[in-house]
């Protein structure tokens, strides 16, 4: 895993994405390859690490994660999707798919999302916050190429490109963190 993680994390510096890089390698850095593996539930973990650094009644543990503020706040990270006061602008994002790629329900838990629904949230915060925004990580348990390019990549080159911001997308699976965007 120490491995995938340091390719994805080389990748991402590639790509300008000195945040994005500095919070994976501070949540899974000290994880080391016994986390990952057969035993593995990428989307279970990923429910408890949002639960952990996203969820203002928990607290935060992670320090430069902020819980409520404004449009325009500084500083932090805003986490998607959040139970606190929306409206938080920061430089980093990070947003949780924990329910997949293409998971569907008519359960509305407001803390479990799949890619979709993030990419809904995603878009409405990349909007208000266009100005204060700069990196995005979106964490997701599974991957559909075929359905990102058709119907996520088009928003996300948009943003990307026209807007001069960084966006990365990675899959967290059982042998470790994959790159899935930028390719």
């Amino acid at each position: 895993m120490n491995d995938t993680l340091s390719k994805t994390i080389s990748k991402i510096l590639e790509n300008g994405g000195e945040e994005v890089a500095k919070i994976l390698s501070d949540l899974f850095g000290n994880n080391g390859d016994h986390i990952f593996g057969r035993d593995f539930e990428p989307d279970v973990f990923l429910d408890d690490l949002f639960r952990k650094y996203g969820n203002p009644d928990r607290g935060f543990d992670y320090p430069r994660i902020e819980s409520k503020g404004g449009f325009g706040s500084s500083g932090g990270i805003n986490v998607i999707p959040d139970n606190g006061i929306p409206g938080s602008c920061c430089r980093l994002c990070v947003s949780f798919a924990t329910r997949g790629f293409s998971y569907s329900s008519r359960a509305r838990i407001r803390t479990k999302k799949a890619f979709n629904e993030i990419m809904l949230l995603q878009s409405a915060y990349w909007f208000a916050c266009m100005g204060m925004n700069k990196e995005n990580l979106i964490f997701t348990p599974d991957w559909n190429q075929l359905a990102f390019e058709s119907n996520y990549q088009p928003i996300i080159d948009n943003y990307c490109n026209y807007h001069g911001k960084k966006v990365f997308v990675v899959e967290v699976s059982k042998v470790g963190l994959i790159l899935r965007y930028p390719y």
